[in-house]
């Protein structure tokens, strides 16, 4: 038999509005497992808020793998272990949260398991607390924060979406041959590793060929 793989978002995709996944899917996930398919999540989320999402569902048997960080990670989901990751030097994020803090956008970043960011704000960061379930620490300097580099940088401005736009206009120069940037929805952009060429991460003896910087279709 031929594995097949199926790749899914989750937020407005897979997931209904309320977070719930239909039973006529989650059947279907199931019945595509048993057969010896794979399934996997595809997010632009952190690896801890897609490991919330994924026990949640059920989503932890073989066969079950997750791409977070809009490719940054590959996550084995039955494992509890990463396949695969790439990370943003620490100087460059921090380089990254210097520029944002002094243009007045928000930046985030993470490390295992919490939000990484300068300041609290009830707009950006209370909006994301709400809607990934995970917690989050403050501190001036991101590297006392982390216990390694960080696999993506988010930028948050709620209200001026152009602000965004201007910002990663003006500091395309600097980022050339560092990070790339991308927006997976109005209001958000995302930072990840600079990378030349697509990556290749070994599934259970299947080769899966992804991008690592254009999974951020979703709201994450």
């Amino acid at each position: 038999m031929n594995n097949k793989i199926l790749f899914a978002d989750l937020d407005h995709t897979l997931l209904c509005d309320d977070k719930s996944i239909s039973e006529k899917n989650r059947a279907a996930i199931q019945k595509m497992l048993e057969r010896g398919h794979y399934f996997v999540l595809a997010t632009g989320r952190p690896v801890e808020s897609g490991r919330i999402v994924a026990k949640d569902l059920g989503l932890t048997s073989p066969g079950c793998y997750m791409i977070a960080f809009n490719g940054a990670v590959v996550y084995d989901c039955a494992a509890d272990r990463v396949l695969y990751k790439s990370a943003l030097p620490i100087e460059v994020a921090q380089e990254i949260f210097d520029r944002a803090h002094k243009a007045g956008i928000y930046a985030q970043t993470y490390n295992t398991v919490d939000i990484v960011t300068k300041r609290h704000t009830k707009k950006e960061l209370d909006y994301y607390v709400e809607r990934s379930h995970m917690t989050y620490k403050l501190t001036r300097r991101i590297s006392d924060c982390l216990d390694s580099e960080p696999q993506k940088v988010i930028l948050i401005h709620l209200e001026d979406d152009e602000k965004l736009k201007r910002f990663q206009k003006a500091n395309a120069a600097w980022a050339k041959g560092k990070c790339n940037s991308f927006s997976p929805v109005k209001s958000i952009w995302s930072i990840v590793q600079q990378h030349g060429q697509r990556n290749r991460c070994t599934v259970s003896g299947e080769i899966v060929k992804y991008s690592t910087y254009q999974h951020g279709c979703d709201r994450r």
